[in-house]
């Protein structure tokens, strides 16, 4: 509806595009809504696949989380009100996003029997219906940087800022560190 209303360019002359961690760091809440909004799993994505091809779906999560060390603990003076303030952005988006993991996982399990359910509905013999499709398997992938067991080098990661320009060097300790998390 909200979308709608920038067809009309004489009114909205301007879009301008904001990084989906405003509400939701890892960017999960838009399909989530958009798979409800058409019906189920089998409904968004049955006109891009060919469901006799299918046998495993798998949804690869990237958590590109900024932490930053806020060094409080290194301090006898707790943190200020505006501490306290900055930080009331980044503690619930990241308690939001590890719910919002959660909820991909249940809703991954719940659309593999969506799934199955509806593909193994068609009566065989019925005329003019198709055999039984395959069986699906959803999987989630989480790619982050916390299976990292060297401290140091998750440190850097976890610093670094979620940027298309980034420091020196520090795409290439990406693809070398890519394998081993």
């Amino acid at each position: 509806m909200e979308l709608q209303s920038y067809q009309n360019s004489a009114q909205h002359p301007y879009l301008h595009l904001l990084d989906g961690g405003l509400t939701d760091n890892l960017g999960l809440r838009g399909p989530f809504e958009d798979i409800v909004a058409k019906g189920g799993i089998r409904n968004k994505i049955q006109g891009d696949l060919n469901p006799n091809l299918v046998s495993k779906m798998v949804i690869i999560v990237v958590n590109g989380a900024f932490r930053k060390d806020r060094g409080w603990d290194r301090y006898r003076q707790p943190p200020n009100i505006v501490q306290v303030t900055l930080a009331l952005g980044s503690v619930p988006m990241e308690r939001y996003s590890f719910e919002t993991l959660e909820l991909l996982k249940a809703n991954a399990k719940q659309w593999e029997t969506e799934w199955n359910e509806g593909n193994h509905a068609h009566e065989p013999n019925a005329p003019g219906s198709q055999r039984a499709l395959r069986r699906v398997q959803f999987y989630v992938i989480e790619v982050s940087f916390d299976g990292l067991h060297d401290d140091a080098e998750k440190d850097y990661f976890e610093k670094l800022p979620t940027s298309f320009k980034l420091p020196p060097g520090a795409v290439a300790r990406l693809k070398a560190v890519a394998g081993s998390c």
